[in-house]
């Protein structure tokens, strides 16, 4: 039996949520699309691998990993007995410039609600990823919130609404939003407004940890 991991990671943008793919450059499989991954060495950790492949066949580095599932169905994978460790993450899609290297011809940003056909179950591994980081957000008073490392240090309360309805799929009231902000009293205003916009200036936030730290535990 072989033990493989695959990456999921999602990138967040003003034109919605991503995920990144690769085109398989070798073997029988050249030219279909898949989720960067790879088999784990026998004298490496999980996490490591996972770090390890990510750059390997997209050139991304320090990203922020976490196991999402293990996905292990004896025919996932054709002639062969392989269960694949899913590690998932999001980040700010503008931060980063993909470098596909090693078997990956390409390496590119694919609309989470447009995903074609992809090899092995790579599809079922995204849809729950994505079901596993849908409810991180929808959780994370116990936790460091998912903007935190994708919005800018000092966000409007707009930018942050539109992180949730990028990542959720759907729309908030502004109102109601704005309500619900208020059980996140590590959301911090500050005394920085917008510069450089047409309209009236919005006031700026930023994330307080040493304030979630005492809220959460």
């Amino acid at each position: 039996m072989e033990v493989s991991t695959d990456c999921v990671v999602f990138g967040y943008g003003i034109d919605g949520l991503k995920v990144m793919l690769i085109e398989i450059g070798a073997s029988e499989l050249k030219g279909k699309w898949a989720l960067p991954g790879d088999r784990v060495y026998v004298d490496e950790d999980l996490d490591q691998a996972a770090v390890r492949v990510l750059k390997e066949l997209t050139g991304l580095e320090n990203i922020p990993l976490q196991q999402a599932h293990t996905f292990g169905d004896a025919d996932r994978v054709p002639g062969k007995r392989v269960v694949t460790i899913g590690f998932y993450t999001i980040i700010n899609k503008m931060d980063v410039r993909p470098t596909p290297s090693k078997w990956a011809d390409a390496a590119s940003w694919f609309d989470v609600n447009n995903i074609p056909q992809l090899t092995f179950d790579h599809n079922a591994i995204i849809t729950y990823a994505l079901q596993k980081l849908r409810n991180r957000l929808r959780h994370s008073n116990r936790r460091t919130p998912l903007w935190e490392s994708v919005l800018p240090e000092h966000f409007t309360l707009s930018e942050l609404q539109h992180f949730y309805e990028v990542v959720l799929d759907r729309k908030f009231d502004k109102g109601n939003f704005r309500k619900k902000l208020n059980e996140m009293p590590y959301l911090i205003e500050t005394e920085i407004f917008q510069t450089d916009v047409s309209h009236r200036p919005a006031r700026l936030f930023k994330y307080d940890r040493k304030t979630h730290e005492k809220y959460a535990y």
